[in-house]
């Protein structure tokens, strides 16, 4: 029988789906890394999730043959050295792709109506102050740029408000999937968009919004990132928002969490959330499912 260690707290609605004539389950929330080498080592399959680093020296150092991993993302996990020591990596694909578009879709309507802001008003007792920028989403131009599960669904969503949607995806198999959208060049994306949201991974793509694309947006451009902090160049982006160039941005995600940037902390015109894009019950259920679902596949495989 193989055996599985589940080491971070997922949702266990589904675990009983592996079988338990083929597998073994131990579960042990929030142990150790150093615990898991030391205690379960003979283990083949581990069940972790992002707030949980895999480093060189740890991935040199296990035995497992499975490293699942209940994320999107896989920038938590030393994939080269795995790779080397022949371990697969699993993850999810599309299991919080709805609450991720949805957040993204609720901080575009945010910034477009100045929510926040006209919040801070009220409760200073400034009830008829309108003075600040509002806009209504139709006819404006939304940039999105990776139009995977969760840019696609943004993309349609948002379509469906009168938004005119333009793509930037490098895929062509994306493209095929999505004739009935205008897929642009990145330069053409960044220049024409009054909206832009990014979701892409952070593997191949550190530093995607550099300085210099960061200085061709267009100007007045409200900015929208739930995929990852390090994808963006975040000095140019907190210049940019200190001089009303780049209008206002809802950031998820950072370089440095939990210990952000304190500058970002001084602008008015940035919603900061502390990374829940995905994070919602549903979510957890449908993805802790897909990393079932696939170790079912193996084994039946």
């Amino acid at each position: 029988m193989k055996k599985i260690l589940i080491a971070d707290k997922i949702d266990l609605t589904h675990v009983n789906k592996l079988q338990k004539k083929y597998f073994t389950i131990k579960t042990e929330f929030g142990i150790s890394n150093e615990k898991i080498l030391k205690s379960y080592n003979d283990f083949e399959i581990l069940i972790i999730r992002s707030i949980r680093n895999l480093d060189a020296n740890f991935i040199n150092k296990c035995n497992f043959k499975i490293i699942a991993t209940v994320s999107r993302g896989t920038d938590h996990i030393n994939v080269n050295s795995a790779k080397k020591k022949n371990i697969k990596i699993i993850h999810c694909k599309n299991g919080n792709a709805d609450s991720v578009a949805e957040f993204t879709i609720g901080s575009i309507l945010s910034l477009s109506k100045n929510i926040l802001l006209s919040d801070s008003l009220v409760r200073k007792n400034k009830f008829t102050d309108y003075n600040f920028k509002r806009t209504e989403l139709k006819n404006k131009t939304l940039g999105i740029i990776g139009f995977g599960e969760i840019g696609s669904r943004v993309g349609k969503v948002c379509k469906a408000l009168g938004m005119k949607i333009i793509v930037y995806d490098k895929d062509s198999k994306v493209k095929l999937k999505n004739k009935n959208f205008k897929f642009v060049t990145l330069n053409f994306l960044l220049r024409n968009s009054d909206f832009v949201t990014i979701h892409i991974p952070l593997e191949k793509n550190i530093n995607f919004l550099n300085e210099e694309k960061i200085s061709i947006l267009k100007s007045g451009i409200s900015l929208i990132n739930t995929s990852r902090g390090e994808v963006i160049n975040e000095t140019a982006l907190i210049k940019k928002l200190k001089t009303g160039e780049i209008h206002s941005a809802a950031l998820d995600v950072f370089k440095n969490e939990p210990k952000i940037n304190q500058e970002f902390l001084k602008l008015k015109n940035v919603i900061l959330t502390n990374h829940i894009a995905g994070k919602t019950p549903e979510a957890a259920q449908k993805m802790s499912f897909e990393i079932i679902n696939q170790l079912q596949k193996l084994r039946n495989h």
